[in-house]
């Protein structure tokens, strides 16, 4: 089954949130291909992005995943990094991460727009590492860490890994990884 069109659907469509439903649409491992996104993107309240917006994480690549969320007739839009999303980690990087990514270059970029942090550039996404949010009384939680791969953005050995994932709290709805939980899908 294909995904629909988003430019087949007029512009005046509104998505509300009705009847105490709330639809959800969740994806990852975009790796810049922003086109295929915003053509096959399901028609959601909240879309899901649960990492690797970006193969090489560049300034250009941050630039129009923006863009191509703008452009997304969807209200709340959420995001983990993934593994290969070192952009969001510049600090604890490997020298050939660093020229990957072309980190001085990205923070000259957020230099000069006076921010911190790439979430920030990113201004209608709701940015999760290691936090929560709630939408219409829906619990939303992420964590990007892996422990499967050393040269991740976001790793973190296993003994370690299980410290981070014990601060989720109890009672979320939908908990959002890179790495799949223990015990569903996960390499043992």
């Amino acid at each position: 089954n294909k995904l629909p069109n988003l430019k087949n659907f007029p512009s005046a469509y509104k998505i509300s949130i009705t009847n105490n439903k709330l639809r959800i649409a969740c994806t990852s491992d975009i790796f810049d291909h922003t086109t295929k996104l915003s053509d096959s993107c399901p028609l959601a309240d909240v879309l899901i992005i649960a990492g690797n917006i970006s193969r090489y994480s560049k300034w250009t690549d941050i630039v129009r995943f923006e863009k191509c969320l703008n452009d997304l007739p969807i209200k709340y839009k959420i995001l983990i990094p993934g593994s290969s999303d070192i952009c969001f980690n510049l600090e604890n990087l490997t020298n050939e991460q660093i020229k990957q990514c072309e980190r001085d270059n990205i923070k000259k970029e957020l230099t000069i727009r006076g921010l911190k942090h790439v979430s920030q550039y990113l201004k209608n996404v709701i940015y999760l590492q290691d936090m929560g949010v709630e939408i219409a009384g829906v619990k939303f939680y992420g964590s990007p860490w892996v422990s499967t791969n050393k040269n991740a953005a976001f790793f973190c050995p296993r003994n370690e890994i299980i410290k981070k994932w014990n601060y989720i709290p109890r009672g979320i709805d939908v908990l959002i990884t890179c790495q799949p939980p223990l015990g569903i899908y996960a390499l043992i």
